[in-house]
This record gives C-alpha cells, sequence and structure tokens, in this order.
C-alpha cells in the first residue's frame, strides 16, 4: 500500500509539469 502511494505521488508530481505545459502551449497553437 505504500509503494502504491509512492508510485501514485510519483506519477502526480511527473504529469503535473506536462499538463501544465499543456496549458500553455494550446492556445499557441490554437490561436
Amino acid at each position: 500500500m505504500y509503494v502504491l502511494g509512492g508510485f501514485f505521488l510519483a506519477g502526480v508530481r511527473a504529469s503535473f509539469p506536462v499538463s501544465c505545459l499543456l496549458f500553455v502551449t494550446l492556445p499557441t497553437f490554437l490561436s
């Protein structure tokens, strides 16, 4: 259970910058 939580936190921390980057770059591509 502890390992699963660690993997979950690692996944969230890894995907957070990616989602922020997509959120910033998407309007640039659309405009």
